[in-house]
């Protein structure tokens, strides 16, 4: 008896109204339930991307059946046009929806597919740039834990690949016991924040607290009043300074976090810790919760209190309460700061990946990579502002 196998399906279909989006989301957020947990590969925040930054630009959506055109969808992912000028001409290329230095899989993969979704993805290259109409598949941010599948693929079939180092992604990896670990880690730091907590009690006759919820607006009463109690001291901070200096990318990053901040809410996986001064937040951190792992997505604290450490005092009390509750990865996202360095154990690349997939310009770029191979261990700095200092300098240089 004669067993055949189907071959692999990929669908491709363009992204260009608010309809377009809403009639694939049921399909992506299946996907997304059988995928390893990731906030960043979801169809919510590309959807948020396409809506605050790009609009007005065509999307492309790729879906791939690895068991052929009528079974399931193991993988899918959303990439919006892009065009860029070379030295030779103007390329088009597929580029992924990414926002500031978010970590993200090349693709949405059902667990356990990794490797034939990226096979069959790779052998479709051809048919996707026909269909598309363009020159190269352009992945920024691409966490370099999941991109092996995909890197293996392409080099197979015989692809030159360019892959740069953006940044890298911070974490702490537990099962640890959170006190000793510092101790290790931070010792002089951790008596510092000692001496500046007892500082900061003689000085303001009140001694820091913390107060943590997680779950969303409607199920967790005083959820919300933590979110605005955040927001009203984030504008005292110097992150929020920082922000502001560019005003049109302020109000679409504050936006993109209350997207987030709201999707958090509605998946009952919010998490806003926050340091209290009585009834006064001093520091704070919004979060949101996956399986076991803590996603840090944005912090600050009221400068008025910077000579006490607030930053040190919170992420300390931070990683105490998270050990009681179970959190085993503290995934601290964003560029790979120094500050973050000396708390973290474990360090994951991220990555530009770049290679011509189709049309003469294509052709170019794929000659010009295999005559003269991009260095691989380049580091781009995406920011130089990476402190308080940093940012007072800065500011001081721009007035």
């Amino acid at each position: 008896m004669t067993t055949t196998t189907a071959a692999p399906a990929v669908h491709v279909r363009c992204l260009r109204t608010e309809e377009d989006w809403q009639a694939c989301r049921a399909a992506l957020d299946a996907l997304a339930a059988a995928a390893p947990p990731s906030p960043w590969a979801t169809w919510h925040n590309w959807h948020a991307i396409w809506k605050i930054r790009c609009a007005q630009v065509r999307c492309w959506l790729i879906e791939i059946a690895t068991g052929g055109a009528h079974a399931p969808v193991d993988a899918a992912v959303i990439f919006r046009e892009n065009h860029s000028r070379r030295a030779w001409g103007t390329l088009k290329s597929l580029r992924t929806l990414d926002w500031s230095a978010m970590r993200q899989p090349p693709l949405i993969m059902r667990a356990g597919m990794e490797r034939a979704a990226c096979t069959a993805f790779v052998a479709a290259l051809p048919r996707i740039a026909r269909a598309t109409g363009t020159h190269l598949l352009s992945l920024y941010y691409i966490d370099g834990d999941t991109l092996p599948p995909l890197d293996d693929s392409l080099r197979a079939a015989g692809y030159p690949v360019r892959r740069r180092i953006l940044t890298f992604d911070l974490q702490i990896v537990g099962p640890l016991n959170v006190d000793d670990y510092l101790k290790q880690h931070q010792r002089l730091r951790i008596k510092k924040i000692g001496e500046s907590e007892r500082k900061f009690e003689r000085e303001c006759g009140v001694r820091p607290s913390m107060v943590r919820l997680r779950g969303g607006f409607t199920t967790e009463p005083g959820l919300r009043r933590l979110w605005d109690l955040f927001q009203s001291m984030a504008r005292a901070s110097w992150q929020w300074n920082c922000l502001h200096q560019h005003k049109e990318n302020a109000t679409a990053t504050t936006q993109y976090l209350e997207e987030l901040v709201n999707a958090a809410s509605t998946a009952g996986c919010l998490d806003i810790i926050l340091l209290m001064a009585g009834e006064k937040p001093m520091a704070g951190y919004v979060s949101m919760l996956h399986g076991d792992t803590l996603w840090l997505l944005v912090t600050c604290y009221d400068k008025a209190y910077a000579k006490y450490g607030p930053g040190a005092m919170i992420l300390r009390g931070l990683l105490r309460d998270s050990q009681t509750r179970g959190d085993r990865v503290i995934d601290f996202g964003g560029e790979a700061l120094d500050w973050k360095r000396g708390w973290a154990n474990k360090e994951i690349t991220m990555y530009h990946v770049e290679c011509g997939i189709g049309g003469l310009p294509g052709l170019v770029w794929s000659l010009k990579q295999r005559l003269s191979p991009a260095k691989e261990d380049a580091l781009l700095r995406l920011h130089n502002i990476q402190s308080r200092a940093d940012f007072e300098k800065h500011a001081a240089s721009e007035a």
